[in-house]
């Protein structure tokens, strides 16, 4: 009798395992659609920004680092957007946020440095013909 039991058994430690293992899935596909929902967000910005609507696209990169705060390159993008939309203030302030948070070895670092630059610059040169 025990060896007619023992398939059930099997299938019931089986079902118990799956069941015990779920959580940690649905961790790892909430981890993956979070960085996957930047992806996308960062992909549909690209594209307005090809089409020139940098302040759409700003918006759109300012989302997807909101989303997924470990790819600094959408902050970056986001000044970069601001930028060119003429927006220098914020532009400098997006820059300056990516400065302070992304990690030093960062591939973006020294541009992102090179562009601040010339925005206060370019603040400091329309502020005295201003005076």
């Amino acid at each position: 009798m025990s060896s007619s039991r023992t398939p059930w058994a099997v299938a019931a430690l089986l079902l118990l395992g799956a069941v015990a293992a779920a959580p940690c899935a649905a961790q790892v596909a909430e981890t993956k659609s979070i960085r996957e929902r930047g992806i996308d967000l960062a992909a549909v910005a690209k594209s307005r920004a090809k089409a020139r609507s940098f302040g759409l696209a700003a918006q759109m990169f300012h989302e997807a680092y909101n989303i997924d705060r470990a790819e600094w390159s959408y902050l970056f993008s986001a000044g970069r957007c601001e930028q060119l939309n003429g927006d220098l203030e914020q532009a400098a302030q997006t820059y300056r946020r990516f400065l302070g948070t992304a990690p030093t070895d960062h591939n973006l670092r020294a541009r992102a440095g090179a562009e601040l630059r010339k925005i206060e610059a370019e603040l400091a040169l329309k502020a005295a013909a201003e005076a």
